[in-house]
């Protein structure tokens, strides 16, 4: 944590990313179930950011452990991916319950 005193626009920056004005932002993660709206989709096709406002950080791949991040709009979803996301919490329950409508 001593490096991130030496860095104030990072700093900065995690503070606006955040908290903006009233609304607070977190990182959650979001599983892909089996099932669920993103099994077998890939990032571009799921449309997360237009349907849900969430920005995808980052995805920790089931078959390997490792995590991707920026990850590629040709990712495709797997059951057991994680998906790193930015938002409110009411951004997240909306992608954890894509789908449903159409069940």
């Amino acid at each position: 944590m001593a490096s991130l005193m030496i860095k104030p626009n990072i700093i900065s920056f995690l503070d606006v990313v955040t908290k903006i004005g009233d609304v607070e932002l977190d990182l959650e993660e979001v599983l892909v179930k089996r099932g669920s709206y993103l099994e077998n989709k890939n990032l571009i096709e799921a449309q997360i950011p237009k349907k849900t406002e969430l920005i995808v950080l980052a995805i920790k791949k089931i078959e390997d452990g490792k995590m991707i991040f920026n990850p590629p709009i040709d990712y495709t979803f797997k059951i057991g991916d994680v998906l790193i996301v930015l938002g409110r919490d009411d951004q997240v329950d909306s992608l954890k319950n894509l789908g449903d409508e159409i069940k």
